[in-house]
């Protein structure tokens, strides 16, 4: 509820009720009864800390076996004599440390002058080897040096031919170097045949447990049997003529196809080089060859084959 002047009940039972104050002379009275108490319990606290302090240094003294001592001097003595043990102590330290260093020194003087004097040896030892293999004529290392050249055993000729006029030989290789490859051996290794002087084989066959052949196909007159029929004329077939010829001078065992695909054609003035196919009439291996040719005409271009 409000007054005609827009004051509320609490604002005027506050004007008529005021706080009560409290005078200096109360806050002293307060102050005096306060304080003993307040140094009563410092007091307390005080004589509880002293406790445990005796208590800590009881339990000093029985752990070092030593009366209790607060003289500065004496304290200062006992520090003294705690930091000369661990000078000490440190020092004993380091000392058995230099004289491991110094054992292991002397080890490592030992084992180098041991190796100086091996080496020395050595170098005696090579010397006194060389003056001996100049000494010696049939020095070990020469015959050594002898036996770890490559080389052929003796060469197979194959005993029919490999084409028209050439023939093919094997040889293995023989005394391959300790740590070298055969194949590569037998690939880098001269060759002498019929006079004629072959820097590699054309191939090298790895035979596993018999060894490393070589291959070459030389010249060989002997082949030179086979010849070709008469040329006939088969007609264009164009742009160009078709030839057709027989194989003839065959040895047995010769490879028909390989003889007749290297053999030269001649047919008065015309020369032919090795026909462009081969093949046999007949199934039986002995029938005979016949050998084809194409050689380009002008006058058959735009005409069938006859």
């Amino acid at each position: 509820m409000t007054t005609e002047k827009g004051q509320s009940n609490d604002d005027v039972e506050g004007a008529l009720n005021p706080a009560p104050k409290v005078s200096s002379a109360t806050k002293w009275m307060l102050l005096i009864i306060l304080a003993p108490i307040a140094m009563f319990f410092f007091l307390i606290l005080l004589g509880l800390a002293g406790e445990v302090r005796k208590t800590w240094i009881q339990t000093d003294v029985v752990a070092s076996g030593r009366a209790p001592t607060w003289d500065p001097d004496v304290l200062r003595a006992e520090w003294y004599q705690e930091i000369r043990g661990y000078q000490d102590e440190v020092g004993k330290a380091w000392r058995l440390e230099v004289a491991a260093q110094e054992r292991i020194r002397a080890e490592w003087d030992n084992e180098r002058r041991e190796l100086l004097a091996l080496r020395e040896q050595l170098r005696w030892e090579k010397e006194e080897w060389t003056k001996e293999r100049k000494a010696t004529p049939d020095a070990p290392g020469k015959n050594l040096k002898e036996k770890e050249i490559p080389t052929w055993d003796e060469l197979q000729p194959a005993p029919h031919c490999f084409g028209y006029g050439t023939r093919e030989y094997t040889a293995q290789i023989l005394k391959v170097p300790t740590g070298s490859d055969a194949m590569s051996t037998c690939n880098a290794t001269t060759v002498e045949i019929n006079g004629q002087k072959i820097c590699h084989p054309q191939r090298c066959e790895n035979r596993e447990c018999n060894g490393v052949f070589g291959h070459w196909v030389v010249p060989d007159p002997k082949c030179e049997t086979t010849h070709f029929s008469a040329l006939q004329d088969k007609g264009c077939l164009k742009p160009g003529r078709y030839f057709e010829a027989t194989l003839e001078g065959l040895q047995p065992g010769d490879n028909a196809i390989g003889m007749c695909m290297s053999t030269p054609a001649k047919n008065g003035w015309l020369h032919l080089d090795a026909p462009w196919n081969c093949w046999q009439k007949d199934l039986p291996l002995n029938s005979p060859v016949v050998a084809n040719w194409w050689i380009y005409d002008p006058e058959c271009d735009g005409e069938e084959r006859i």
